[in-house]
């Protein structure tokens, strides 16, 4: 069951207290600002799932790795809850960084920050159920959104209209018939259960 409106708040709230709390211990450890953290108030359910589908058993990557796919390395590496570095392959130093807690939570609201303005880009975040827009957030956060090329979530037009017009049966489907779900089936899968389920809840 779905925690009430007023204990989601607080959750929330808790929540931005700890992130800026970390980040001004990042600020301490580094010597340094990093990239400023805006938290654009993506619920907790959605952020604790997606750390669990970026990671193994819902525990971060502290050592930067590279997949391998069909005996092929990807060009990047992955460090915390699927953050990409690029530009370090002949840097020993930086492949060989242990990442902190703080450190990965840090990347990991930047990366949330980014796919939920792509998300925004996309549909009106005030006009759709907020599970539909958690679960926007999860695919541009898993596949990147690219409105001029028609890549990532960009490119799912049919389910994003769908959405638009509070047709999340139908935007469950329509996730479905895509490159997304071959390659990532069971993600895909859960994500169109959910909102194959939201009709339920506005009905």
């Amino acid at each position: 069951p779905r925690k009430p409106i007023q204990n989601q708040t607080e959750d929330l709230l808790n929540y931005r207290q700890t992130v800026n709390q970390q980040t001004d211990e990042i600020i301490n450890h580094l010597g340094k600002k990093p990239a400023e953290v805006i938290d654009i108030g993506v619920d907790i359910e959605t952020q604790e799932r997606i750390k669990d589908n970026e990671s193994r058993g819902g525990k971060p990557e502290y050592i930067p790795y590279q997949l391998e796919y069909k005996d092929k390395k990807e060009n990047f590496y992955t460090v915390g809850y699927g953050h990409r570095l690029y530009g370090i392959e002949n840097n020993p130093n930086e492949i060989n960084r242990v990442y902190s807690d703080e450190e990965i939570e840090t990347l990991f609201k930047q990366d949330l920050n980014i796919a939920a303005d792509r998300v925004d880009k996309l549909v009106d975040k005030n006009k759709i159920d907020s599970t539909a827009y958690g679960i926007l957030v999860e695919m541009a956060y898993q596949m990147g959104s690219n409105i001029e090329e028609g890549t990532g979530l960009a490119g799912f037009t049919q389910t994003l209209q769908h959405i638009n017009s509070g047709r999340y049966d139908l935007a469950s489907k329509e996730m479905l018939k895509s490159k997304w779900h071959n390659q990532t089936p069971k993600r895909a899968e859960r994500l169109s259960d959910l909102m194959a389920n939201i009709n339920d809840k506005t009905t």
